[in-house]
């Protein structure tokens, strides 16, 4: 038996069900995933004119299908998974392309409209301002307001993660052609690391704009670099949900708030950074002089409880000469040498 013979054989008279698997002569289907009462489709794998399904996931009252595997006009499903009306608001997911947790938030906040000046340092004119409090909204300011209507910012910081990774990753591409994969996968982590995003976060001065508990305001919260970290990103999912809601385009939104963040550093970027200092002044040395720079601490060892290493790095040169390159202090002799790395490259003029 061809192909063609099997899938017409596994097709046939679905009416009477004499096909391997066929949906048989369903009316009112009941039960889990049926397909009720299927009518004169005319597309491949189309599937229409769907009435009365109740079961679990039932897909209901499709007309008119032409297309392969098309579905249209769905109506409001009943089954615990059913297809429902996508073009109608109701707070559903997909209302206007939000998930439920956002459909319904406070938009008459007159608070809002103090949130104009720092959108326009993002870039970017919310359509929706609650979007971008929301964005701003700690867990624990909504611990301590949660009759306010306010989520959380962590429902947006899953996409935001995923939209920054997509726009990061263009933007690289578009700007190094030519780089293979490895380098732009690490550029890539360069720039989306959470220090990076600290540091852009504090360039707009996001901190300031953070809706945070009391009791956790009075940690330092608004410093960490964690926590700007995960409000910018929200940021981000939140340009990008307020276009796609307002019919725009959702990636060229994120793109105009990513470049205002890292537009600049976008520019200024190497195809070597991103690369531990260490291993960038080794690199270096080897193709200057052929030579390892040496790493030693000076000094006795520190103790105490805030203890304070200084490391200095040296290179012997092959006319035997010994240059020092840098020192470095910081608070363990890893970062001492980075310290002094950084320093050294600096120097260098690398």
């Amino acid at each position: 038996m061809s192909a063609r013979t099997r899938k017409r054989a596994g097709r046939a008279d679905l009416a009477s069900g004499t096909g391997s698997g066929a949906a048989r002569d369903m009316s009112s289907g009941t039960g889990s995933g049926e397909l009720p009462k299927l009518a004169s489709g005319t597309g491949s794998g189309a599937v229409r004119d769907m009435s009365s399904g109740t079961g679990s996931g039932a897909v209901r009252d499709m007309s008119s299908g032409t297309g392969s595997g098309e579905l249209q006009e769905l109506a409001p499903g009943t089954g615990s998974v059913g297809a429902h009306d996508l073009s109608a608001g109701t707070g559903a997911p997909g209302d206007a392309g939000l998930p439920a947790v956002l459909a319904q938030l406070p938009d008459a906040d007159p608070g809002l409209a103090g949130l104009a000046p720092f959108a326009a340092r993002l870039g970017y004119r919310f359509t929706r301002p609650a979007l971008l409090r929301a964005a701003l909204t700690t867990p624990s300011w909504v611990n301590e307001h949660g009759a306010a209507g306010w989520p959380s910012n962590a429902c947006l910081e899953f996409l935001g993660d995923a939209v920054l990774g997509l726009v990061t990753a263009d933007a690289l591409w578009r700007r190094f052609p030519g780089l293979a994969e490895g380098t732009l996968t690490r550029l890539r982590a360069s720039l989306v690391s959470e220090t990076s995003l600290a540091a852009a976060a504090r360039g707009i001065a996001l901190g300031e704009q953070l809706f945070v508990g009391r009791g956790e305001r009075s940690t330092g919260v608004l410093e960490r670099d964690g926590a700007l970290a995960d409000a910018l990103e929200a940021v981000l999912a939140a340009s990008f949900l307020d276009a796609r809601a307002a019919g725009r385009d959702p990636l060229a939104a994120a793109r105009a708030v990513f470049m205002t963040l890292f537009g600049a550093r976008l520019q200024a970027l190497r195809p070597d950074d991103g690369v531990d200092p260490k291993s960038r002044l080794q690199a270096l040395m080897q193709a200057r002089h052929r030579r390892t720079p040496i790493y030693e601490a000076v000094g006795e060892r520190p103790t105490g409880a805030d203890p304070l290493w200084r490391v200095r790095i040296t290179l012997t040169l092959p006319d035997g000469q010994v240059q020092v390159l840098a020192t470095g202090e910081g608070g363990s002799l890893r970062l001492a040498e980075h310290a002094a790395a950084v320093a050294a490259l600096a120097g260098l003029g690398d």
